[in-house]
């Protein structure tokens, strides 16, 4: 028996930090922290293949690290050396000149030695601070057009960034041991949940997004090719992304990409045309919107590369009643 499981998204309201930092707060051992890029106020971002960018604004899963003090539990220290471990549970590493969290590994290539810009080594790091990640090739961290990379010894504008607190290390008591009873034998519960049962509530999930204009409301189209659908859903069956193209009230095709904490990572605007299908690529990096125009114009297929949000390719069908079964990864 296929089960699935059935996630409602409703696009996203408010977005708010679960905890900032306070003026000078200095970070420690354990803490959960986001990089920041001060010059384009842009924060790491590890993909789950391992690849690590800069191109994102917001603060989600994908954006967190967890701080680890290398002589153990106490303040971070300018001076100190320290490994940064991503989501995944892989850490940043340099290899070469290349920066990644492709591995699990606590060596030498995933320690660094972090630095406050203009202070002396001991000075605590704190938020306020801008500081440097040199790596063991001697050389530290850079940002440039959001590619993240260990190439100079410099101490440049490239190379300055910041730590930003989302979270302090959890600390945990022990408690007492409890005994449960077992629930009733049910040889269906380790497969799927029964979508009639009053439990339902439970076992949907439900987020909010903000979306970057109200979707239309107007039927599109005529004839065979008039369209009442407004919005299409698709899910990357590799990564945590969410995707969502729709018309906005002004008849344009708008693209939203939701990462894995339903932030919004960005949009692209596809023009004026009706939307009519979208998938992603069973490699998650790239999701392809079907778009038409007029009556009787063709239809398109737009490749959209996610990582950017930038068109990399575009195919028209002379039809406008085509769906999303015309295309398949091989088209590109």
């Amino acid at each position: 028996m296929e089960c699935h499981r059935m996630v409602l998204r409703i696009a996203v309201a408010v977005l708010t930090l679960s905890q900032v930092a306070a003026a000078g707060q200095g970070f420690e051992d354990g803490d959960s922290v986001y990089i920041t890029v001060p010059r384009f106020d842009t924060r790491f971002t590890v993909e789950p293949s391992g690849f690590v960018h800069a191109f994102w604004h917001h603060r989600g899963k994908w954006q967190r690290f967890e701080l680890e003090r290398e002589d153990g539990p106490g303040p971070v220290l300018s001076g100190d050396t320290v490994l940064l471990k991503s989501w995944t549970g892989r850490r940043l590493t340099v290899q070469g000149s290349r920066v990644h969290a492709s591995w699990r590994h606590a060596g030498a290539w995933q320690k660094f030695v972090i630095d406050a810009k203009g202070a002396e080594a001991g000075v605590p790091i704190t938020n306020e601070s801008t500081i440097f990640l040199t790596g063991h090739t001697g050389k530290r961290v850079d940002v440039n057009d959001g590619r993240v990379r260990a190439r100079y010894s410099h101490k440049g504008a490239w190379q300055e960034l910041a730590l930003e607190l989302h979270a302090r290390r959890a600390t945990t008591t022990a408690s007492p041991p409890t005994t449960t009873t077992a629930p009733p034998a049910n040889p269906q519960s380790d497969r799927c949940a029964d979508l009639t049962h009053d439990r339902i509530p439970e076992l949907l999930s439900t987020k909010i997004a903000e979306l970057p204009a109200p979707i239309g409301t107007a039927c599109g189209g005529s004839g065979s090719g008039r369209s009442c659908r407004h919005g299409f859903y698709a899910a990357s069956p590799a990564t945590d992304l969410h995707a969502l193209l729709y018309n906005d009230v002004e008849g344009k095709a708008v693209l939203v990409l939701i990462d894995g904490d339903d932030d919004v990572a960005g949009t692209l605007d596809l023009g004026a045309q009706e939307v009519r299908g979208l998938q992603f690529e069973p490699d998650g990096e790239h999701v392809v919107a079907l778009i038409s125009g007029a009556e009787n114009a063709p239809s398109t297929f737009v490749k959209v590369a996610v990582l950017r949000l930038s068109i990399v390719w575009t195919a028209e069908v002379q039809s406008p009643t085509v769906g999303m079964g015309k295309w398949t990864p091989d088209n590109t």
